[in-house]
């Protein structure tokens, strides 16, 4: 009996010791600071959905432009892209760099193709100072800002040593040594 009750006594002590626990404990699921958290963190996913959705549609008009060979699609391919670019704003750095610089970059390529070349020397302006002097490497191991600058700036002069140094796709440097040819011819 006595062993009865005292493992009665212990349980009514452990039960109170509890219940005196758990009425100082206090919960933050509820509060202001946990809801803010949580919406904040929301929108930034949405931000990043929202910019994998606008890459992919850019992407998608690039391929059509490939396929139908309409200038016309790559404009409308190069200002999507871009807009995904500046839709960021101040979050961009919730994207994963290198994808906003392949963006950014593919825009600037699709305003040449399009013929609009004005357009392809302000995406650059935006791929220079968006990324601080960061640049993609072609699989061919060339430099995409030099070749942009190239073809946007470098083909206006011929100078064969200056070509040469820079590290540009070596097919755009071998028609632009033709174009020399035939404008010197």
């Amino acid at each position: 009996m006595q062993t009865k009750r005292n493992l009665c006594a212990k349980l009514a002590g452990v039960t109170a010791v509890l219940t005196l626990l758990s009425a100082c404990q206090t919960t933050s699921f509820g509060t202001a600071e946990h809801i803010d958290f949580r919406a904040e963190r929301f929108e930034d996913l949405r931000v990043v959905a929202d910019f994998n959705d606008c890459k992919n549609d850019g992407l998608d008009l690039d391929r059509a432009a490939e396929e139908s060979k309409d200038f016309s699609l790559h404009l409308a391919s190069a200002e999507k892209l871009l807009s995904c670019h500046y839709e960021l704003g101040h979050r961009a750095s919730l994207v994963d760099t290198e994808q906003n610089m392949k963006v950014v970059a593919l825009s600037a390529q699709n305003f040449i193709k399009g013929g609009d070349v004005d357009q392809a020397r302000t995406a650059m302006e935006i791929f220079e100072t968006s990324f601080n002097g960061r640049d993609l490497l072609y699989p061919d191991g060339s430099s995409f800002t030099q070749t942009m600058q190239v073809i946007l700036e470098k083909s206006k002069s011929p100078n064969q040593i200056a070509l040469a140094n820079i590290n540009a796709r070596p097919k755009l440097k071998q028609e632009i040594r033709r174009a020399w040819r035939w404008l010197a011819h």
